[in-house]
């Protein structure tokens, strides 16, 4: 399985925001405490890169006649872990550009 950077850009038709057009921003879940006691993360602190792994079930899912569309996915089950090194915390939270 192939990972893919779900990022999008602010400039992008769909998208209203007064963020610069470089900037991206990327889908994110909230757990509660003990989500985060459940999931091993409850240590983990903003900025830390971490990889995972989880089941989903497709909620519901829409297209559109001009072909947009977008799923809302539930997450079942989920692991993490450290990602690989290689980028310092402000890489992470600001990119490399």
């Amino acid at each position: 399985m192939k990972m893919q950077d779900l990022g999008r850009k602010y400039s992008e038709p769909s998208v209203v925001s007064d963020k610069p057009s470089s900037e991206k921003y990327y889908p994110s879940i909230y757990l509660d405490k003990e989500q985060m006691s459940a999931a091993g993360l409850s240590r983990s602190q903003a900025g830390d890169e971490l990889q995972m792994i989880a089941k989903v079930r497709v909620r519901s899912k829409s297209d559109s006649i001009s072909g947009g569309g977008s799923v809302d996915l539930e997450i079942v089950e989920a692991a993490f872990e450290a990602a690989p090194e290689g980028k310092d915390t402000a890489s992470i939270l600001y990119g490399d550009d």
